[in-house]
């Protein structure tokens, strides 16, 4: 069954930055940082996502889904987006498969603000426009209230350009 025919959004592709975000990258304005390959950040990183499947196979899904929050953040504070936004990726399907609106919620809201970030708005605009829909169906106003600020601010940046 397809996503239109099951009625629920379609999942996100990669995320491909704007072409803004190239000549922006080609200007140093914003650089996508590397993520060094330490052994204590590649440990840590191995123990978040050891940490993450272990909980998964539990069905501990709010910890496992928290574990991979931590590696988008921390990809989100490199100026990775694209990975950050595969790690959101992995947390909607865990949400996704567990049935967690919550956790769908909160992927598609990091999802969005991770294609802020690379100047797709109109696609930011639509993945937080899911989660709002999510937080909403799941009963949960705190994080309403988190997307719809940043919701407006991508609203903002829209009519920014007309």
């Amino acid at each position: 069954a397809t996503a239109a025919a099951t009625n629920l959004p379609a999942r996100p592709s990669a995320i491909e930055p704007s072409q803004r975000m190239r000549e922006d990258s080609t200007l140093n304005k914003n650089k996508k940082e590397v993520f060094a390959r330490t052994e204590e950040n590649l440990l840590w990183l191995s123990d978040i996502l050891m940490e993450a499947e272990s909980y998964h196979r539990e069905g501990g899904v709010d910890r496992c889904l928290e574990e991979y929050k931590k590696v988008a953040r921390r990809f989100e504070k490199l100026n990775d987006f694209e990975t950050a936004s595969y790690f959101y990726k992995k947390n909607l399907d865990v949400s996704l498969e567990f049935k967690s609106l919550k956790g769908e919620a909160e992927s598609w809201m990091g999802l969005g603000c991770c294609e802020e970030k690379v100047h797709n708005k109109y696609e930011a605009m639509g993945n937080l426009e899911t989660a709002l829909e999510k937080a909403t169906e799941g009963g949960e106003p705190k994080l309403e209230k988190e997307i719809s600020k940043e919701l407006v601010r991508v609203y903002q940046l829209i009519a920014n350009d007309f």
